[in-house]
């Protein structure tokens, strides 16, 4: 009887609790429903300063930013780091100011270190505001801009992927708009340890130099960082709304929601045992 009840339980367990996680590609992931904490499976939390979280994000929660100081910190870690592989950066992002400004960086990519960001753009190279993606070292970049400022009254979504051997390609809201060709020259940019710290809504470098800079104004929501270049598929998916988060791209529940499903699991469980 009691090897029944247990094998009752494991197939209770399989059926109702399917294995849920996130690829080893996803190297960051910050929903900030509740706080800056990485939901992916390498735990890189970041350490808030200043921003506040609010409930009026795209999807829940997020952070709004000063423009003056506020940031997240992420520090040095090595996940964060892309060596030579391939990338992606997106983020939901609600601009209050056309000014240049970090979303998410890690690295220089203007000064002798190389990195990798994604950027409010304004006052270089004759942007105005547009949102950007950059790979670079030594000032040597590599860069494709949004269409239009993104500084905007709604969340707009913003992508940016990295093919080391290609293209770097910028999305809004799901849709490419433009691609930068012949980014091989920075197939073997190597974006190792001791990079600058990673950071979300400023930039811990000007130009090499460690130091806050750049602070973004606005809120930021559901950002995610990969070692590889998404599908068009997977961006359009994000970027169409429709509560397309990241979670349910890899269809991971919300943990309030897993919390409610391990719930019902015990109440079950627990009346196998009692019989």
């Amino acid at each position: 009887m009691l090897f029944k009840k247990i094998a009752i339980i494991a197939i209770l367990m399989i059926v109702a609790i399917p294995v849920y996680a996130y690829e080893i590609a996803l190297k960051g992931y910050w929903n900030f429903d509740s706080n800056a904490d990485d939901l992916s499976n390498y735990s890189n939390h970041g350490n808030v300063s200043g921003a506040i979280l609010t409930t009026s994000g795209k999807f829940g929660g997020a952070y709004s930013f000063d423009g003056i100081d506020d940031r997240i910190d992420l520090g040095d870690k090595d996940s964060l780091n892309p060596y030579k592989s391939d990338m992606t950066i997106a983020a939901w992002v609600q601009a209050d100011v056309n000014k240049h400004s970090r979303i998410f960086s890690k690295g220089t990519h203007g000064g002798p270190q190389p990195g990798y960001a994604l950027l409010q753009y304004n006052g270089y190279a004759g942007y105005t505001g547009q949102g950007m993606g950059i790979l670079g070292v030594g000032g040597h970049e590599h860069m494709a801009p949004t269409n239009a400022i993104i500084q905007n009254a709604n969340f707009i979504h913003i992508a940016a992927t990295f093919d080391r051997d290609g293209v770097v390609k910028m999305y809004v809201n799901g849709i490419l708009q433009n691609t930068t060709v012949n980014i091989a020259d920075h197939a073997n940019v190597d974006i190792a340890a001791g990079t600058l710290n990673a950071a979300i809504g400023a930039s811990y470098s000007y130009a090499g130099t460690p130091g806050w800079n750049e602070f973004f104004d606005g809120r930021l929501d559901e950002i995610g960082v990969w070692s590889r270049v998404l599908s068009s598929d997977e961006i359009s998916f994000l970027g169409s709304g429709a509560g397309h988060t990241i979670a349910e791209m890899y269809n991971v529940p919300e943990p309030a929601t897993l919390a409610i499903m391990i719930l019902g699991l015990s109440i079950m469980v627990l009346k196998v045992l009692k019989k």
